[in-house]
């Protein structure tokens, strides 16, 4: 039988090892993986040296997970775990080089894991115990390199002579022995005496594996104890640190935060080092640590020019010793406006020629104590002089003062006031009752107001309106009754009501759409479960395209944010106001029994109509249409009820624009209706449909029909006689307004010419204009067409034009008016009061005449606020050397409470009704 040495080296498949060798040797280098993450975790390569352990802990479970899972493999395959303890031994191999310096300690315990593991490995096989020895020998000679001493040095001799031994007991130092022992079976003595020595070996390994484990867990248990016990006073040591930091931190942040809280800005000026520290007051005074010369430009940069000049004088007495503190007030620039300081300083040392060298000082914003003193002054200044009379009583209704005004009112000293009950100065007929009701409902309500009839101290009577209200104290008991009493007599009384019609004041911002679709929805579950009626006001603000070209997006923009705030200051808080489109504003409102949407929406017309808005230098006014629809009356659908409010909307436009409509059943056909109306409008143009309608005006002071207004009527072939209010604002929106409006001012200066040649007096007529006639460029040339084809002389035509239209914009309109009146005919403002009517306005606008809307005449009788407001405007009138028209009389009590206001012209059913030419002609030839 032939041998050769590459027979010896070959690897033999393992295929008898027992479970038990399988188990101890690849046991033991798991353990040798542990303990060397155990020795070298803290140290730094960690990473890397722990990647090699864990693939030496991998490699080394494989062959005992196939063992213990019994997962069958094929003879072939098995070739791997004749290298395995190769592989596992270079990576020890590689596993030292990547480890930090060995202690000594760990020395013997490696020593040891190596020994055990090569030991371990004999029963594979001499190619796998000699591949897998090499590298573990390699690794213990470099731990003992690393860690030369002579007793390291004498165990690698050691170490080194026990591999060989190990080698020799496999048979490795004979060629010829491996050989015999390679083609025959030793006798079974050798082998039980090899076996019992290897058993004395394998022992004598273990116990000393044992002891070094023992000494290696007292050493870890001594290292690790002394770790724990630094660990315990480091740990001390930070909480005691911490405690100080967080009682330092918590004393600053109280001291920032009294800082904070007192508004005071802190400085420390160390004059003599030229350092100034301040904490953060205000960005005006810089950074918390400046240079003395920089404090001297801020000062001089920020505070008021007029203040300046005393700051400085003050902070040089300062600074040279004369004084050792001040107190200071003065404006500093705060972006835009002027904001009050106080400052004061004390000089804390001085240096040694007497100058200070250092101060310390505060400022503080005493902005709103300067507002609250100068609204102290102003309401001491209102109170002195305010027109209408103001007092103030106790809880028991005696006098603690009383302002010069009410003293001139009622002619009653404030002195000999003081003191005396309110109702023992009261005059006003059954004064015990009156004033018992009152006190009572201030006990109820906290306010009372009403018209009381007073006397004055030198005898005669007059209206008192007088308004108290109940002052409370925290505990809500009274402590003070404030008063308010007016004149009713004097005229500015009526002036301020007009006042107060003519002009708005608010300020507002409005939901979005999506909050508005929100709320919508809210509003409609809360009448789904609780059953609470609610109403959708939709507004749409008329010809807003024609401002939007006219003045640009930023101007419109700027309108719209008005009409918000006006909006705004005419709902209430649970209300919902919501922009929902570009020109398109939407309110929910909710409806209570005693709710009247329609007066409700009213309110909010008159807010966005009565008053001009500021656009790009011109002042413009605008008009509305608005539709209402009701939940439940009309739908319980949200998209259903944005629909019936839009096609309320529709009919306002179709009507006009600048109304309220409410949706009812017959707007669903509306759309369809305005189509046929729309052609056959064109068609009664050319078929002479249309008729001329006279109103007439009652001249008071004649007693006399001396005036008439032009009103058109289509007698429509089918439908009859269709009033203005269903097709004039069809023929606004669609261009024929202006063939309308010709042919009525044809129509009327020939037949007032044709009754002046008559002989029936020397009438006039009034003709409307439409706002598209008033811009129309031809309008001054048809009007000069007409009067001399009619051969009526100028004098005689009066134009009628609107508020509103009147005030879309007031600069092209003075000069389209003044231009027209280079005719000799006159001009007439319509329906005013309803809209803006400005004193300025009136003083410049070329007009002759102010017709007073019906709204302010119907029951003026039995009103006198709505008396004094037109008292007012007659007497406005009078003084711009104006007439007045005033419409919708109707009755006897009308005309003379007119009459005996100074009214020029009366027009109403009182005096007649719109009649068509046959009828005015009777009428006027009765007269």
């Amino acid at each position: 039988m032939s041998f050769s040495i590459a027979t010896f080296l070959k690897p033999q498949i393992a295929s008898s090892i027992s479970t038990l060798d399988r188990v101890a040797y690849y046991g033991v280098w798991i353990l040798t993986a542990l303990v060397w993450s155990i020795h070298f975790e803290s140290q730094d390569g960690f990473v890397s040296f722990f990647l090699v352990e864990g693939l030496i802990v991998l490699l080394a479970l494989a062959p005992l997970a196939i063992l213990f899972l019994n997962v069958s493999i094929r003879p072939s395959r098995m070739h791997f775990e004749c290298f395995l303890p190769f592989v596992l031994a270079s990576l020890w191999l590689i596993a030292t080089l990547l480890a930090p310096p060995f202690a000594s300690g760990s020395v013997m315990i490696f020593v040891l894991l190596a020994l055990l593991s090569s030991s371990l490995a004999r029963p594979f096989g001499r190619f796998v115990w000699l591949s897998s020895a090499m590298p573990a020998i390699v690794a213990i000679n470099v731990i003992m390199h690393a860690n030369p001493s002579p007793s390291s040095m004498a165990m690698a001799v050691l170490v080194n002579l026990l591999f060989v031994a190990l080698g020799l007991t496999m048979g490795l130092a004979s060629p010829k022995r491996l050989v015999s022992e390679a083609l025959r079976r030793e006798p079974i003595e050798n082998m039980q005496q090899k076996l019992a020595q290897e058993r004395y070996e394998k022992n004598r390994l273990k116990n000393a594996l044992i002891s070094t484990e023992r000494d290696l867990e007292f050493k870890i248990r001594d290292r690790t104890k002394a770790l724990q016990d630094s660990n315990t006073q480091l740990s001390q040591q930070i909480a005691l640190r911490k405690s100080v930091s967080d009682a330092l931190l918590k004393s600053q942040t109280r001291l920032t935060q009294a800082i904070e809280a007192s508004r005071l800005g802190l400085f420390d000026w160390e004059v003599s080092t030229g350092r100034f520290y301040q904490s953060s007051f205000h960005h005006i005074y810089g950074g918390k640590e400046l240079s003395s010369q920089e404090v001297i430009e801020t000062v001089k940069r920020v505070i008021h020019p007029s203040d300046y000049g005393e700051v400085r004088d003050t902070l040089n007495q300062c600074l040279n010793g004369s004084l050792d503190a001040y107190q200071l007030q003065y404006r500093v620039k705060d972006e835009d406006a002027w904001r009050w300081i106080e400052e004061s300083g004390r000089v804390v040392e001085f240096d040694g020629n007497g100058h200070a060298a250092r101060i310390l000082g505060t400022r503080r914003d005493i902005q709103a104590e300067v507002q609250r003193d100068e609204e102290v002054r102003l309401a001491k200044s209102v109170f002195d002089h305010t027109s209408e009379g103001v007092f103030v009583l106790d809880a028991q209704g005696r006098f603690l003062s009383s302002n010069p005004a009410y003293s001139e009112i009622t002619g009653h000293d404030p002195e000999q006031l003081f003191g005396q009950l309110l109702l023992d100065i009261s005059a006003t007929p059954q004064k015990e009752q009156v004033y018992a009701q009152i006190f009572t409902t201030l006990d109820e309500l906290g306010l009372w107001q009403g018209e009381l009839l007073e006397q004055r101290l030198h005898g005669d009577y007059f209206p008192q309106w007088t308004q108290i209200n109940a002052i409370k104290d925290e505990s809500g008991q009274v402590k003070y009754f404030a008063g308010l009493i007016s004149d009713l007599s004097d005229r500015k009384a009526a002036d301020d009501k007009l006042d107060y019609l003519l002009n708005y004041d608010s300020l507002t911002k409005l939901a979005n759409r999506v909050q508005f679709q929100n709320q919508l929805h809210r509003a409609l579950v809360r009448f789904q479960n609780n059953g609470l009626p609610f109403a959708l006001v939709l507004m749409d603000i008329d010809r807003f395209k024609h401002f939007n070209d006219s003045f640009g997006h930023k101007a419109s923009d700027a309108i719209l944010q008005s009409i918000a705030e006006r909006l705004s200051s005419n709902v209430q808080r649970v209300d919902v106001l919501a922009r929902i489109g570009g020109n398109e504003f939407a309110c929910i409102v909710a409806c209570s029994p005693t709710f009247e949407v329609t007066r409700f929406a009213k309110r909010l017309f008159d807010s966005l109509t009565d008053k001009p808005y500021q656009v790009a230098g011109h002042e413009v006014v605008l008009s509305c249409s608005i539709g209402i629809a009701l939940v439940p009356e009309h739908t319980e659908s949200i998209e259903a009820l944005i629909g019936c409010g839009a096609l309320a909307v529709q009919k306002a436009k179709y009507h006009g624009g600048n109304q309220i409509q409410v949706f009812d059943e017959s707007l669903i056909t509306f759309s369809r209706e305005r189509l046929e109306i729309e052609k056959e409008l064109r068609t009664a143009l050319s078929n002479n449909e249309l008729e001329v309608y006279y109103q007439p005006k009652l001249d008071l002071h004649k007693g006399l029909i001396t005036s008439y207004e032009a009103l058109v009527r289509w007698r429509h072939p089918v439908r009859g006689l269709i009033s203005p209010d269903e097709f004039v604002a069809i023929a606004e929106e669609n261009g024929l307004i202006s063939d309308l409006g010709f042919y009525v001012l044809n129509a009327a200066c020939e037949q007032t010419k044709a009754w002046q040649d008559q002989g029936l007096g020397e009438l006039s007529v009034s003709v409307n204009l439409s706002p598209r006639q008033l811009l129309d460029p031809a309008l001054k040339s048809v009007i000069s067409d007409s009067l001399e084809n009619t051969g009526i002389e100028p004098r005689y035509l009066e134009l009628e034009l609107t508020e509103s239209a009147l005030m879309e914009d007031i600069t092209k309109v003075v000069s389209r008016l003044s231009d027209l009146r280079e005719l000799g005919l006159k001009i007439s403002i319509d329906d005013f009061g309803t809209g803006y009517s400005s004193l300025s306005y009136l003083r410049t606008l070329p007009v002759d005449t102010l017709k007073i809307d019906r709204e302010f005449i119907e029951n003026i009788e039995n009103s006198k606020a709505q008396q004094a407001i037109v008292k007012a405007i007659i007497v406005l009138a009078g003084s711009l050397d104006l007439h007045v028209v005033a419409e919708g009389a109707e009755n006897e009590a009308q005309l003379e409470l007119l009459r005996d206001l100074g009214c020029d012209y009366v027009q109403g059913y009182y005096v007649s009704r719109p009649v068509d030419q046959a009828s005015m002609e009777t009428m006027l030839q009765q007269q």
